[in-house]
């Protein structure tokens, strides 16, 4: 009996650690299928973030804004490549450097200063000189992590283009106002002569209606012109291209200035040989550029002088020329009188009735068809100034 009883404790006690150890293989098992499942949810986390990371990279290298980043001692943590370009450093250099030993620029420097200081974003438009002058429009603010200030990011955004036609826009608006305002008053002023009794003095009388006559015909023309410049511009006025011959097209533009020409005691003719190749381009648009280069040729002319149209081939493009022998232009302004109003003899040119926009249609119709056009001078001795068309 005891024995029996002995051998059911040892089965017993056998069992009981056989089930010990299974139950504790159970829980081991469990616990690598969670700290595996840990494991792989971490190893996703991980991967996201630097997904995330590579694409925030990605984004700040294809800014075209510089972006700078500093610590909270004022070194270099991060410089994108548009902030390399401009300031012309490496950020594999920069790291770790004092930010005003990077970037040699009080104002910047100034900027990043006072966030670290006040701990307050701030903007402010800065002018800078890399050598030549950009105009930047400057955020700054704290880089803020668990609630603390980190640092500091600094982005710049280039506007240099907005405030150049912000200029133009403004040049625009006043040479036009003063443009409208000279015939106006003269008409204004002649009218109101008439009508307080000149118009019983017929001399006179005749003489007022005249001059308000031509400064009509001079509002005219500016109007027209400025609605040419738009349409141009905008492109409402596309060239509509065939072939026509240039030799042809000299000559009709020669023999209808010649009155004028005869007026001025300038004579003008056209040395395009009839040889010349069709030029495929607008041939009203074309025209337009003549007249206007070569009225131009005749009205600053001398007594006795010449205006010439010449033509032909250079570097697969067409070269048109138009040479006077008047009076020149200065060199510092052979860059602007292509400008809108722009005129080198201002009162030269109003008193030749002169709307100031010639040029600046001539330029435009010929970039419009992908061509170019510059002007060379000599004071004294002539301009001639160069038109190159694609053939």
């Amino acid at each position: 009996m005891e024995i029996f009883a002995i051998t059911l404790g040892v089965l017993a006690a056998a069992g009981t650690g056989y089930f010990l150890q299974k139950r504790h293989a159970r829980e081991l098992e469990s616990l690598s299928k969670s700290s595996s499942d840990s494991v792989k949810s971490l190893s996703g986390e991980v991967s996201g973030l630097r997904a995330e990371m590579d694409q925030i990279s990605w984004i700040l290298r294809s800014m075209s804004e510089q972006v700078i980043a500093a610590d909270l001692s004022g070194r270099v943590l991060y410089l994108n490549p548009a902030a390399e370009k401009v300031f012309g450093v490496q950020a594999s250099e920069s790291v770790g450097k004092s930010f005003l030993e990077v970037i040699r620029q009080a104002a910047i420097n100034g900027m990043l200063t006072e966030v670290l200081d006040r701990g307050e974003e701030i903007r402010q438009e800065i002018r800078l000189f890399l050598p030549e002058e950009i105009i930047f429009e400057a955020k700054a603010l704290p880089i803020r992590s668990e609630g603390k200030n980190r640092g500091v990011l600094l982005v710049l955004h280039d506007i240099s283009r907005i405030k150049q036609l912000e200029e133009v826009r403004k040049d625009f608006v006043a040479n036009v106002s003063h443009e409208l305002r000279t015939p106006l008053t003269s008409i204004q002023g002649y009218a109101e002569t008439l009508l307080d009794g000149a118009l019983t003095d017929e001399k006179h009388a005749r003489e007022f209606l005249t001059t308000i006559h031509d400064q009509a015909e001079r509002l005219s023309r500016l109007v027209n012109d400025l609605l040419d410049l738009s349409a141009i511009e905008s492109g409402k006025k596309s060239p509509k291209i065939a072939p026509f011959s240039l030799a042809d097209l000299a000559r009709e533009v020669a023999d209808s200035l010649s009155p004028q020409a005869c007026k001025h005691q300038v004579r003008i003719e056209s040395r395009v040989g009839p040889d010349l190749p069709d030029l495929n381009a607008d041939r009203d648009q074309i025209k337009q550029v003549l007249i206007n280069l070569a009225a131009n040729g005749i009205k600053f002319n001398k007594e006795n002088g010449s205006v010439a149209i010449e033509a032909g081939l250079k570097g697969g493009n067409f070269e048109i020329t138009v040479k006077d022998t008047g009076v020149g232009i200065p060199e510092t302004d052979l860059t602007r009188v292509f400008e809108r109003f722009y005129r080198v003899d201002k009162a030269r040119s109003r008193e030749e009735g002169g709307t100031g926009l010639g040029l600046a249609i001539a330029k435009h119709i010929v970039e419009a068809h992908g061509g170019g056009v510059k002007a060379e001078s000599v004071l004294d001795e002539g301009t001639s100034i160069i038109v190159t068309l694609p053939s």
